[in-house]
């Protein structure tokens, strides 16, 4: 580690940044306990979610910060003081992993207060405009307690599957040394800027699959089974502190983990960079991507109607996470398939920003015809989600249902789990009980959300000069969605959710929900049409801002 390189304020700044986002997203392990003592999993899971995508949004965020460090590496051709500066902000994200640890039992705490407001309060929104209020402030610094591992004795498992634990390390390092290698390789390879920094996505495939497939899943079965009294609140402990451990552990691999993964990246840029004029020339490959990837995110909606139907709302949870992230996982393989499009186009004198628009125009299409056959497909959506809960309940990870779906014995239960598109029976009464604001909220989350990344590429290409800061600036656009959705959209669903498992609503509001929120989906991913010139326009701006102010 180079000590000089500290002098620059600048640098100091971003690691800093990259210690509290690390520091936000480990402590969504608080959310955990904080359930098993509330009983309100669903509420639990909303605030965690809440503030997840706030550290997506800020993590995001601070990358285009670096634009100005990969600029003069570029432009200097040596990447070594660049790799070092990176270094220094893989290890704020290390301390931030440490700080979250070290402050688990406090942010249990406060999770647990927070689940109570929010139950109160009925919205997650009013629940956080409390927080002007200083009474506010005296319970939240009431919530503060004694750094503690929570009772537990560390290493001393009592039980609990030591793999799921390793695996979250390794997919830690993964995650935090995504971003930075792909920032080091685009400073190496000129011409393929937006190809190789979209190719973070690349890299954190590993660590999405690792965290869906054994880490997630895991704890959600122990979380279930702890509420319900199959096994001892005490193993929820015991999982929320080894897996607090380890995103610090993971952190400080992820120095070590620079070089490999920028290797990695260094390959598929070149591959995917050099066939950009194929990729523009087979459209519909993407367009067929895009339409399954949104197909799969549009499963959250189906997640709710099962956590209800199953009374196992962790691993419902658990399982959505799974299909989630394996559609993260292709936006981030198609991302950079886009990326090569757009390097194309600039390098091609014959071609234009109007031809570039045509292709993500058919793109964003892509995304309106997954959301329409999602909706058509939701009852079969509802019996795979049920089928899948009880098998990941019964085996104890998705990992292992999967490895039992390899198996042509088990194919059958799939085939059966098909039904015909419905409406579950409603009536116009039940959908009039659902609010209406947070539907019409998800329309725009859900259209913004869909232009985001094809926005940063189209206008990457319009500014050539500010290539790669306009690529890592689709968190401008995101960033409005991430915030109605966690503001809006996702806690109401839960509120709704929640107080169907506690009976307190009929079980037909989840289904009009579900429909309603995947109706909002498809006229969200058709507006996204509409949004692209002014989500273009606004990246362009934030682009030039950067510039001006690094």
């Amino acid at each position: 580690m180079d000590f000089s390189l500290l002098a620059d304020p600048s640098l100091v700044f971003i690691s800093f940044i990259a210690g509290v986002v690390a520091l936000a997203t480990s402590l969504n392990i608080a959310a955990r306990p904080a359930a098993v003592k509330t009983s309100k999993v669903m509420l639990a899971f909303t605030m965690a979610n809440f503030f997840f995508m706030l550290t997506r949004f800020a993590n995001l965020f601070y990358a285009p910060l670096m634009a100005k460090f990969v600029d003069t590496a570029a432009n200097s051709g040596s990447t070594g003081i660049l790799a070092g500066q990176l270094r220094w902000v893989i290890l704020g994200s290390a301390l931030g992993g440490l700080a979250s640890w070290i402050l688990l039992s406090t942010f249990v705490e406060i999770y647990r207060r927070g689940i109570q407001c929010l139950d109160y309060r009925q919205s997650l929104a009013r629940a956080l405009m409390r927080l002007a209020r200083p009474q506010a402030w005296k319970v939240i610094l009431g919530a503060i307690r004694r750094p503690s591992n929570l009772g537990v004795k560390l290493f001393h498992l009592d039980g609990i599957p030591a793999g799921f634990l390793l695996a979250n390390v390794f997919a830690t390092a993964v995650w935090t040394v995504g971003v930075m290698a792909a920032l080091l390789v685009s400073a190496e390879l000129p011409g393929m800027e937006q190809t190789a920094v979209l190719l973070s996505g690349l890299v954190n495939a590993f660590a999405a699959i690792a965290f869906s497939v054994w880490v997630d899943p895991k704890a959600a079965v122990i979380t279930d089974q702890a509420i319900k009294g199959e096994r001892p609140e005490k193993h929820v402990d015991i999982t929320a502190v080894h897996l607090a451990m380890g995103n610090f552990l993971g952190g400080v691999l992820g120095l070590v983990m620079l070089n490999p993964a920028a290797a990695l990246i260094r390959v598929a840029a070149k591959a995917l960079g050099e066939q950009g004029e194929a990729m523009n020339n087979h459209l519909w490959v993407i367009v067929l991507f895009n339409l399954s990837f949104a197909f799969l995110a549009s499963t959250t909606y189906t997640s709710r109607i099962s956590a209800v139907r199953t009374s196992r709302a962790a691993t419902a949870v658990a399982v959505y996470n799974f299909f989630f992230l394996i559609a993260r996982l292709g936006q981030q393989v198609f991302a950079p398939m886009i990326g090569a499009i757009s390097d194309h186009v600039v390098s091609n004198p014959l071609l234009g920003l109007p031809d570039l628009a045509h292709s993500l125009r058919w793109v964003l299409m892509g995304s309106s015809l997954g959301a329409f056959l999602s909706w058509l497909c939701m009852p079969t959506l509802v019996e795979v989600y049920d089928k899948a809960i009880q098998k990941t309940d019964k085996m104890g990870s998705i990992h292992a249902v999967l490895v039992a779906l390899l198996n042509p014995s088990n194919w059958g239960a799939v085939v059966r789990c098909l039904r015909r598109p419905s409406m579950f029976g409603l009536t116009v009464s039940d959908f009039q009980r659902i609010p209406k604001t947070f539907i019409l909220a998800n329309v725009f989350v859900i259209g913004i959300h869909t232009v985001g990344v094809v926005a940063s590429v189209y206008a990457g290409a319009a500014v050539p000069d500010l290539e790669r800061t306009a690529s890592l600036l689709s968190s401008v656009v995101n960033g409005f969605a991430t915030i109605a959705l966690g503001l809006i959209v996702d806690p109401t669903a839960a509120v709704i959710t929640q107080e169907t498992l506690d009976e307190k609503r009929p079980a037909k509001d989840v289904y009009a929900m579900g429909i309603l929120l995947i109706i909002s989906m498809l006229i969200g991913t058709i507006l996204s049409q509409v949004l692209l010139e002014p989500a273009r326009w606004v990246i362009e701006t934030g682009a030039h801002i950067l510039a001006q102010i690094l």
